[in-house]
């Protein structure tokens, strides 16, 4: 059995580097390919900071994820599972313009706390539709990454055959951004205009919402791609977080760079090269340690220093992550990283390095966001949020952003627009979506205070 096992071992890095092999041969690797960076907002003298926290009807909070639909309202999506362990994605919208702001002593202050910044939740997509579509069957929905490309919305999918098993399938689904936007606001507004009051038998007045939003959802999403990601027949890769973009010259966008982890002997990180059209170009296995999986990537300034701003728009550097999913009971490392670059339209990676500051839960986020990096996780109870960025050998821990006092907080995702951060999580017990906002300069006080405290 060993033997077997040692074969097959050999057989699967084998067709890996089948795949890379005609990645090379087909993918340019004369052609300039980059990272874009955030753009930078200099005129604001202020610091911002805004906490929300909602309710939402779920029966059991999975995970969540955040991405723009145009400059004045983004798409939340959260995965929710009932009894028998079906899931469901569900969408809202978050409108960050409708905050009502005036400055107090130079603080930026919400002086409408009662102004609701959100649509109510709508059903997006379940496995029903994805057995639809695809003609397979699917238990579970394990990951829903929401991937925004001009007008359009990528969905990629990650779809367990059986609850909780190491088989499943990839899935890339696509749709118009205004279709999704008018679908959730078409829903929630006939969710808060048809409300009627029923008189039981004791006369006692209780309101109910009914919904009669009858448009079909169907045909909202439209699958676009299967990508295989491992040598048997895509089934045992699973996506970890959402793309990152790569661009060439004239800022033309010319793929995505999707993290994703292999479970077989053990546990593997790669990197999958995909162009513009989505075909996987490459498939890149960053390094050789089995403990190290769920990776990220975020893209990083060329010259990084926490106390000088950069002004770079573009850069051939990046900083990848992986975390222990098995978190270990001691203080030891759970955290590495990996410095890497574009050269040549190839993406290296420098040695595997262990973070000598950070212990973190079983959820990470990170986002470049201005001249920083910040780096958003859970302890290793998952019952507090903390927020950290990136001095240049290492992550430095600013501030305790949140704290459960009932189960756990799940699924933080950090998405970044111009002048302002959005971190969005879930409490899961709770049943409660979270998001806070802020800026450059919020982080800019932090690290100020952490320097006087040194």
């Amino acid at each position: 059995m060993v033997g077997g096992m040692k074969i097959l071992d050999y057989l699967f890095y084998f067709m890996l580097c089948v795949v890379a092999s005609i990645g090379l041969f087909t993918y340019n690797i004369y052609e300039d390919i980059y990272f874009n960076l955030p753009s930078f907002d200099i005129t604001q003298k202020h610091e911002i900071y805004e906490k929300e926290q909602w309710e939402v009807q779920a029966k059991k909070l999975l995970a969540v994820d955040i991405t723009q639909v145009d400059s004045a309202r983004y798409l939340i999506g959260y995965l929710d599972a009932n009894e028998q362990y079906k899931t469901s994605l569900y969408g809202l919208l978050f409108y960050p313009n409708k905050y009502s702001t005036t400055l107090q002593k130079g603080v930026w202050q919400n002086i409408a706390t009662n102004t609701k910044v959100h649509s109510h939740e709508t059903l997006l997509f379940d496995t029903d539709m994805l057995k639809k579509q695809t003609r397979q069957y699917t238990n579970t929905i394990n990951t829903a990454l929401l991937q925004r490309d001009g007008t359009h919305l990528y969905l990629f999918l990650n779809a367990n055959l059986t609850p909780r098993s190491f088989i499943t399938r990839n899935y890339i689904f696509n749709a118009k951004l205004a279709d999704i936007a008018a679908y959730i606001e078409a829903h929630d507004q006939q969710t808060n205009t048809q409300q009627i009051k029923i008189i039981d038998k004791h006369e006692k007045q209780v309101a109910h919402t009914i919904n009669t939003y009858t448009d079909s959802i169907d045909s909202l999403f439209h699958l676009y791609k299967q990508p295989v990601l491992s040598i048997f027949a895509n089934l045992n890769a699973f996506l970890t977080y959402k793309p990152t973009i790569i661009s060439s010259t004239h800022n033309i966008m010319q793929g995505f760079i999707l993290p994703f982890y292999t479970h077989f002997k053990n546990n593997m990180a790669f990197f999958g090269i995909f162009d513009k059209q989505l075909q996987l170009q490459e498939i890149i296995k960053p390094h050789d340690n089995p403990l190290y999986t769920a990776p990220i990537i975020t893209p990083l300034h060329t010259h990084y220093n926490l106390n000088n701003k950069a002004s770079e728009t573009t850069t051939h550097h990046c900083l990848a992550l992986y975390y222990k999913q098995i978190i270990p009971n001691d203080n030891t490392p759970n955290l590495a990283y990996q410095l890497c670059k574009i050269s040549n339209g190839v993406l290296q990676f420098e040695t595997l390095q262990e973070s000598q500051n950070l212990y973190v839960g079983n959820a990470i986020s990170i986002a470049t966001f201005g001249s920083y990096v910040v780096l958003i996780y859970t302890n290793r109870d998952n019952t507090t949020l903390h927020l950290a960025v990136w001095n240049g050998t290492d992550f430095t821990p600013l501030k305790e952003l949140d704290k459960s006092l009932k189960g756990n907080i799940i699924s933080p995702k950090i998405f970044t627009h111009g002048a302002y951060a959005y971190i969005v999580y879930a409490k899961d017990i709770q049943k409660k979506l979270n998001i806070i906002t802020l800026n450059e300069i919020y982080i800019d006080n932090l690290i100020a205070t952490h320097n006087n405290t040194i």
